[in-house]
């Protein structure tokens, strides 16, 4: 619970940072995407398990508004049985509380897409009961956008 209160409030200050005003009352343009990568399987549920001690997952994001957008940052939250590395070479990633901050600063049309972003991550613990793996985006005068899924350890 307290990494839904973290990631929560994190997004928030993220968002707050650009243009409060704005910010509550436009939904964001950006599109989110998880895809699951080596290391992990889906069940029939949607939950995405770790079967292995190291996996990865990527993350896809693109401008689904009619304007352009000048940059993108995103928070990737995680839980705390899982320790995370990107491995993506067009993002500035730093750890913060929670979880990864990324920042992109390229310019994007409506129709188009960041490069991706892929995150290597490592199971250090298991994981008593499910939790979820949150990815939350913020661009401009708008507030954040955000994709998210089950995550287990086995």
């Amino acid at each position: 619970m307290f990494k839904v209160v973290a990631a929560v409030c994190a997004a928030a200050a993220l968002s707050l940072a650009v243009s409060p005003a704005a910010q509550a009352s436009e939904p964001s343009p950006v599109a989110i995407q998880l895809t699951p990568r080596d290391g992990l399987r889906v069940d029939e549920d949607g939950t995405w398990i770790a079967d292995q001690d190291d996996f990865y997952f990527r993350v896809s994001t693109s401008d689904a508004g009619d304007e352009n957008l000048d940059e993108l940052t995103l928070f990737v939250s995680i839980p705390d049985e899982i320790e995370l590395f990107t491995i993506s070479a067009e993002w500035e990633c730093w750890d913060v509380d929670g979880g990864v901050e990324c920042h992109n600063p390229r310019l994007m049309v409506p129709g188009e897409s960041w490069p991706d972003l892929l995150i290597y991550a490592r199971v250090h613990d298991e994981m008593d009961a499910p939790d979820s793996i949150d990815v939350y985006a913020t661009t401009g005068e708008y507030g954040p956008a955000h994709e998210g899924v089950p995550f287990q350890t086995v």
